[in-house]
């Protein structure tokens, strides 16, 4: 409940952050406060502090300039102080969740008045595992680590890195956190040292007390704000939350980047599995067997468990077998194969529900062979010998268990499928398809539901205690319908859309341009295009020109390689993205010609306000490219039921991309500049209208390409 102290507590906190940083106060900051504090006050709560209101989520659409940070954080933080829950700040994006932890946090700190405990929370392979690393620098070479299989390893490490990297430890002090290690650390060296919940041995560890990943989560524990990401709280939710992080009924959320909460959500609950990767699994895991028989076969009960294993493990082999050869014959000369409605061919399914209980088999033998080895390392009377050969063997199964685990998944899924489109039941369908690996050796099997919808509900809203969605970019005008028909979000959640303090109309201007060209790989486009961004280039301002395509892009940078300014284009992908920007910032700085030719990820999460960035270039609207399984079979299922998928899906998710793209210009109530849009079918489709109501109130001003021509005449 939202009683008068905590109000008092939150007005004198924002007070004194205000005064202390010498702000005004914004108007939609304090909106937001208040909505999100009268959300959390109406929280209903046992005796016990458990949530006994129905489930809701909090959702603020806050426009560039809100202060839509500090604007989620005050009432969040002490609200759930007061009421003992843990908040987590989830992120999207690297560049936020550090701006939030090392910039904004402190501040709410240190203006604020709050004494609050902060933690970053990250997963296990983030990490240094002091075990493997041990083992590297006692190994000397790959002969003696591990134990069995040694096939089960992804590489080597050479006993000098591994030296080098103990030092790290020893010398310089260094924590374990791989982002802030003292040098570089190449992701093939980072397999090598690092572990997840299947290798880790926990507590039976005899560097449980100082491995880095405990007590950091150690660390989390004690923490009143933990900032996170989304990948790493879906990673939990799939375990069944409570792992990584705080159990959801003892968490309040904060997702910031909310827009991409249901992307990200699909990603985790999707698989792809191929045949041959699946048979190199079962021969990796009965070569390993064979070894550990001879190695740790003391004990009877492991024993009779290994021995079960090589049969199992050769029926699923056969299996696979004959499964290959009907995919090949399915995928035939494609590279993708996708089935209509996720509805499967009759002759592929008995195959595949043999092959996932054959699997589902192995998987439950090997998990009693890990659960023994772990239930044997408890013992108090192992020989070094013995303890070593346990840690070994189950360091070695811990990735073969994950990697049947995955696979297994997979062939659940397909051997659910319906394989006529009577079965298809009412909810959203389950995308399914077959694809050529990229080297071309292999045939995958893909599966992955086409809503985030009901596991967002299930996992999530209807288990934590609150959660608030902030973004820039939720809604279409207002319209939350698409974003909550995504996200699943329950009847009694809430939705508020504050506007941008900026004034656009003074700050701002929308160049339009009617062209005689649609967007295509035409070179006659191409040309037209390159006229239009030479012609903009020659006003010399510092220049940010969006790209749908890298071919698009390599192609207008090398037809303007003529031009006086060219050696000013740096292209991202050709540099870090992390150089690009700083090199950009210097030109500007040194007052030189500075042009930043960018894709999609420049379009939303880049910060460079004022003189930085005076002109934004958006060549093409943002349609999604419509060849995705996934989307591809949710926007056929919804066609199916009426719905016209390019206006319920591709055009309002373009006008959230083209807001997020035209808000790389104002980053300031001071910044002003022009944003130039390319595409002319702006001006002549239905669609253009809608897009353009989605924008910010920019003064508009239309130009046609024919004075691109009649310039150069004269």
């Amino acid at each position: 409940m939202l009683n008068e102290t905590t109000k008092s507590a939150i007005q004198s906190a924002y007070s004194q952050y205000i005064q202390g940083r010498k702000l005004r106060p914004r108007r939609g900051q304090r909106e937001m406060i208040g909505h999100i504090a009268r959300y959390l006050g109406n929280i209903e709560v046992d005796g016990e502090g458990r949530r006994i209101s129905d489930a809701s989520v909090c959702v603020v659409e806050a426009g560039t300039g809100t202060g839509k940070t500090l604007g989620y954080l005050l009432p969040s933080v002490i609200m759930a102080r007061e009421s003992g829950k843990t908040l987590v700040v989830s992120t999207a994006t690297v560049n936020l969740q550090q701006q939030i932890l090392e910039q904004e946090i402190p501040l709410l700190i240190g203006e604020g008045g709050l004494e609050i405990r902060v933690a970053l929370a990250k997963g296990r392979q983030r990490y240094l595992c002091l075990h493997k690393l041990e083992q590297w620098v006692e190994a000397g070479d790959d002969q003696t680590l591990p134990l069995f299989a040694a096939e089960s390893v992804d590489g080597t490490l050479d006993p000098e890195t591994a030296r080098e990297l103990m030092a790290w430890v020893l010398d310089q002090g260094w924590d374990g956190d791989l982002d802030a290690a003292p040098g570089e650390i190449g992701t093939d060296i980072r397999t090598q040292i690092t572990t997840d919940h299947r290798q880790c041995l926990n507590r039976n560890c005899q560097h449980f007390f100082h491995c880095p990943y405990f007590k950091a989560k150690n660390q989390a524990e004690q923490a009143h704000i933990i900032v996170a990401n989304h990948d790493l709280v879906f990673a939990d939710l799939a375990l069944g939350g409570g792992v990584v992080l705080p159990a959801p009924e003892d968490t309040l959320y904060v997702f910031d980047e909310a827009h991409h909460l249901a992307d990200k959500a699909l990603s985790h609950f999707g698989g792809m599995a191929g045949l041959e990767a699946a048979q190199r699994t079962l021969r990796q895991l009965s070569r390993t067997v064979s070894g550990m028989l001879t190695e740790i076969g003391w004990d009877d009960a492991l024993s009779g468990h290994l021995a079960n294993l090589p049969s199992s493990s050769l029926e699923a082999g056969r299996l696979l077998e004959s499964l290959h050869v009907l995919a090949e014959s399915e995928l035939q000369d494609g590279e993708v194969l996708r089935y209509p409605m996720g509805v499967i061919a009759a002759q592929l399914r008995e195959p595949l529900v043999h092959l996932a209980e054959a699997s589902a088999d192995v998987l439950e033998t090997l998990g009693q062979v890990t659960r023994r080895l772990r239930g044997m390392m408890e013992g108090d009377s192992l020989t070094t010998a013995q303890r070593t050969a346990l840690e070994s063997a189950l360091m070695t199964l811990g990735p073969l268990e994950g990697q049947l685990q995955a696979q297994t998944d997979v062939w659940i899924g397909w051997a659910r499928a319906p394989v006529d489109e009577t079965e298809l039941d009412e909810g959203t369908p389950t995308a399914r398809w077959m694809q050529l690996s990229p080297s071309g050796e292999d045939i995958q099997l893909c599966v992955s539901p086409t809503s985030a919808a009901g596991f967002l509900m299930e996992r999530l809203w209807q288990r934590c205690w609150g959660a608030i969605l902030a973004s820039a970019t939720l809604s279409v005008g207002g319209d939350f319908k698409r974003f909550q028909a995504a996200t699943g979000l329950p009847e009694a959640s809430t939705a508020i859309s504050l506007p941008s303090p900026f004034n656009y109309q003074e700050r701002a201007v929308l160049n339009l341009w009617r062209t005689r060209h649609l967007p295509s790989e035409d070179p006659a486009y191409l040309d037209e295009l390159a006229e239009q961004v030479s012609w903009i280039l020659d006003q010399g301002e510092p220049t940010l020109v969006l790209f749908n395509s890298r071919r698009h892009m390599q192609a207008i940078h090398e037809r303007l390689s003529d031009r006086p300014w060219h050696g000013a284009i740096t292209v991202q992908g050709e540099i870090s993205r992390h150089r690009q920007i700083e090199q950009h910032k210097a030109r500007v700085e040194a007052g030189e010609r500075t042009i930043l030719f960018g894709l999609a990820s420049f379009a939303e999460g880049l910060d460079l306000p004022g003189e930085l960035l005076t002109h934004v270039v958006i060549t093409r609207l943002p349609f999604s490219v419509p060849d995705d399984p996934v989307d591809e079979t949710f926007a056929e299922w919804l066609e199916r039921r009426g719905g016209n998928a390019f206006y319920s899906i591709a055009v309002p998710d373009a006008c959230l991309k083209m807001v997020q793209a035209c808000g790389r210009l104002m980053r300031s109530e001071s910044d002003s500049g022009q944003i130039s849009i390319l595409d002319g079918r702006l001006l002549t489709r239905r669609y253009g209208n809608r897009i353009l109501a989605a924008l910010p109130p920019y003064r508009r001003q239309i130009l046609d390409v024919s004075m691109l021509a009649n310039q150069a005449d004269a």
